[in-house]
This record gives structure tokens, sequence and C-alpha cells, in this order.
């Protein structure tokens, strides 16, 4: 009895299944056609031959129609991403980016309850006041004059407990990431700590960017109204005021209403035309005049396929190509790697031997260590210092426009023993007066690129 129960079943089963696969061979889209919550064309159904058989690559082909045109697949999307947002766990592109070697991704553990809540008590104890002698930099010169105007004091409780980079469109909003505001309370006092190191009227600039799976899905969406971050208000409040944190999110916002091309669609990072608005956002903060884009040299190499089509390739990427803008300050220079110390050998900015598959690598040859600058050749005097994952590639290029010597340092490949020297000293050794920090959102909050990373290299 047993067994003829499990055999009706079984036969049920696979009856369902049948019907299922025949009603969708027969009903599901066969021409492709183009997603606007996607942002992209949907596959369209191969040709079934035998010539496409013995091609090879039919079977790739069917499992792109299958997957595009899977039943309900859009409320099915929705409801995972949903649940992923409410959980507050990486998405598929995010887990691409972080897979097979990728060194973009989370970088190693975040510091414990313990050493977050030291770091948000020195924050909030005025632990990062000094008198702006390397010891700490209060608002102030000589003749007790403000430099900066000072910020209104700020109540913890006055901000979200889980901020997140938030997009307002189609009467819904959408809550990407969602962080601790603990953990950005302790990017504060890190930042802060940056920032003291600094000599008189030195300014400290940060910015999270978010990646482009994120700012592609806001854009593909009808009656936008926002797109923005909370946490960047956080670390502006809690930090001392040559402290200047801003949301790019929201400084891209009017552009992504109606273009894409801040974004790349293959590829996890902004375009370098993105960074650019970034770019010139910050130099108003310092008080410096930005190169419009024109003003710069700029390379295109098209068709550009990124980080997304490397580890997942797909007819609809390979074509909708994006293409890549090479960005160089026309005012000569020279790109310097630290190779031990007061050692350097002379690199170039575009390294046009970088991999073909994640040709935003051309950038300075991708992040590397132990640190690098550029001395440009256009009569400036100050210096910056840049720290960033690989989001801040295009970006050195544009701020070496604007200083005599550009410095870049990416937490993950600092080395103290090859350089002979911690943060501080080299803020000191090489005069610098401006600080940018700038991060994706997965090297923000949430990992150790800036809490363990950058906190241990210091040297304060």
């Amino acid at each position: 009895m047993k067994k003829t129960v499990k055999i009706i079943f079984l036969t049920l089963w696979i009856g369902l299944l049948a019907g299922m696969g025949l009603w969708y061979t027969l009903e599901a889209p066969r021409t492709e056609t183009y997603d606007e919550t996607e942002n992209r064309n949907l596959a369209a159904l191969p040709e079934i031959s035998l010539q496409t058989f013995w091609d090879g690559g039919l079977s790739d082909k069917l499992e792109t129609w299958l997957l595009d045109r899977f039943f309900a697949r859009g409320k099915a999307m929705e409801t995972a991403n949903g649940l992923k947002d409410m959980a507050s766990i990486a998405t598929y592109e995010d887990s691409l980016a972080i897979l097979q070697g990728s060194k973009d991704g989370l970088s190693g553990d975040a510091p414990d309850d313990s050493e977050l809540g030291d770091m948000v008590s020195d924050l909030l104890n005025g632990g990062q006041t000094g008198d702006g002698s390397g010891e700490g930099n209060q608002n102030g010169n000589s003749e007790g004059k403000p430099l900066f105007e000072p910020k209104p004091a700020a109540k913890v409780e006055d901000f979200p407990e889980n901020p997140a980079i938030i997009s307002k469109a189609d009467g819904k909003t959408v809550r990407w990431a969602t962080y601790n505001r603990t953990n950005v309370l302790a990017v504060a006092s890190v930042l802060s700590r940056v920032a003291n190191l600094l000599p008189e009227g030195g300014q400290l600039v940060y910015t999270m960017v978010p990646q482009s799976y994120i700012a592609n899905n806001y854009l593909a969406t009808q009656n936008k109204t926002g797109f923005t971050s909370e946490t960047e208000a956080i670390v502006h409040a809690f930090t001392p005021d040559n402290v200047t944190a801003f949301s790019t999110a929201e400084e891209l916002d009017v552009r992504l209403k109606t273009r894409w091309d801040v974004y790349f669609r293959s590829d996890m990072h902004w375009s370098p035309l993105g960074t650019h608005f970034a770019y010139k956002k910050m130099m108003e903060i310092v008080g410096k005049e930005p190169l419009e884009w024109e003003d710069f040299n700029v390379q295109r190499e098209e068709p550009f396929l990124g980080t997304y089509y490397r580890d997942n390739h797909t007819e609809a990427m390979k074509n909708n190509p994006d293409y890549l803008d090479l960005v160089t300050p026309k005012a000569p220079l020279e790109w310097r790697r630290i190779t031990g110390k007061d050692e350097y050998k002379v690199i170039p900015i575009l390294d046009f031997n970088a991999r073909a598959n994640d040709r935003y690598t051309v950038y300075l040859g991708g992040p590397a260590g132990p640190w690098t600058y550029a001395k440009t050749e256009n009569g400036q005097t100050e210096n910056c210092l840049v720290i960033t994952d690989s989001f801040g590639l295009a970006l050195v290029p544009m701020l070496a426009a604007n200083y005599g010597e550009t410095h870049y340092l990416d937490p993950r490949y600092y080395n103290y023993e090859t350089v002979g020297y911690t943060v501080k000293e080299m803020i000191q050794k090489y005069n610098i007066t401006d600080v940018f920090v700038v991060v994706g959102d997965l090297h923000s909050y949430n990992s150790d690129f800036l809490l363990k990373q950058l906190s241990g290299q210091i040297g304060d």
C-alpha cells in the first residue's frame, strides 16, 4: 500500500513538473524586451537548431532566457530583495563582488562590541579635541578666531539607530543598506583622530559611495523623489569642525533622475563622470576651484564590461556594454610608489596593462600599496592625502590637478614595516593639509577597513 501511494505521488509530481514546463515553454515571452526594474533588456529565446547546438553555448543561452523569464520573476525578486534589506545582508551583486578572490569585498572582521564602545566613548566624551599642533586640531587660529563654522551640539538620540542608504520613488521608500549607529559613530571617532593630526586650517572630507546596483535600481524607477544616505549626517555632527561629511548619493541624485552615466551597469563602481561630481563638491568644501570635465584629458575605452559581467557572463550585459573614461590632469605629473623608507619607483598613472576582466584597475594599476603619491607641476604648494578603496581610484587623478602632491593610501595594503612611517608621521613628513576619505558602501561601517585597519595605522 505504501509503495502504491509513493508511486502515485511520484507520478503526480512528475506530471505537475512536466505540465509547468510545457506551460512555461509555450507561454514565456520569446523576444528580447526592456525591463524598467532592472534597466536592461531581458533575454530572448535563442535559436534552437542542430547548428546552434553544435556551435556550443546553446545551454548557457537557454539558461539565461529561463532565468530572465521565470514565472512571477519580478515579484519573486522584489520579495527576495525586501527580505535581504530587512536582514541587512548583501544582495546577489554584492556577493559576486566578494567571490572569486575579489579584493573589493569585506576585508575582515569588524571590531567587537568592546572596541566599538571604547571608540564611541572617546568620541562622545571629548576625546577628539586638541590644540592644533598635531595632537588635536581645535577650531581656532593663533589669534583665537574660528577657522571653520562651529558645529552645533549634537545628541545621539536625535539620529536613527539604523541609518541607511535610501531611495524614494513611485511613492515607496527603499532602505538599500542598513547600518548600526554605533558603528557609524566609531567611524566618526577614527576620522576625528586623523583630522586632529592636520595643521592649522587643514580639513578632512568624508563620503560613502553606494555601489552601482543600488543606484541603478533607483535609476530604473519612475517618479524619483530622492536618493541619499543617512550616515554622513551622523559622521558630520560628531566630528571636529574641520571635518565635513557629505552624501554622495544626494550629490548624484539630480543626475540619476535623468541619466544613467554616473554609474556603470556592468560594474560595481561609479563611473569617472560620477566621481567628477563628487570631486567638484570636495573642492567647494576645501575652498579650491575645481576643474571642469573638459579641462581634463579624457580618453574613452569602449566597450567596457566590469566586475558584474566578469562574475556573471550574461548576454544582456554583453549587448549593452558601458564605456570607461580615463581621466588625467593636463599638467605634467610624476606618480611614485614607495618601495622602502625614503625610496620609491615611478609608475604610470594609467596602467594600460591592467587586467582585461577588471579594466577599471587601469587607474593606478588598481588598489595597491603600500603608499603612492603624485607630484604635479601645477604651481600648487598644498598637499593632500586620499584614504580610499577602489572607489577612489578615478578620484585621485582629479585631485592631483589641485594639489602639488596627492598621496594615496589604501589601508588594506599599507605596510608600516615597508614605508617606515605611520600615517601621522607621513602627514607631518609630506606637509599634508587636507585629507579625503572615500569608501564604497561595503567598506564603510560593517567592515574593518576604517575601524581596524586605518585605526591601527594612524600612529597617534
